[in-house]
């Protein structure tokens, strides 16, 4: 299960964060991010969270990218 929500963020965390929580995957997403970053950071976190350590940070980043510019395309 995941639970997301927006946060004030310091600068630090990059725009967000995930943490694991016994079965739950929570997600924390800067709520002053313009909403493609939003999305972005979003997805970043849930994959990151998933493959953490088996796939480069900035993979994980092109991954996401292509994700969105897959679903605007699809005006999805």
């Amino acid at each position: 299960m995941i639970k997301a929500q927006f946060e004030n963020l310091p600068k630090a965390t990059g725009g967000g964060y995930a943490r694991w929580d016994d079965d739950v995957l929570s997600v924390f997403v800067d709520s002053k991010d313009n909403p493609y970053r939003q999305k972005l950071t979003a997805l970043h976190e849930v994959l990151e969270a998933h493959l953490k350590g088996r796939v480069a940070h900035k993979r994980i980043d092109r991954i996401c990218s292509d994700q969105i510019e897959a679903l605007n395309q699809l005006n999805l």
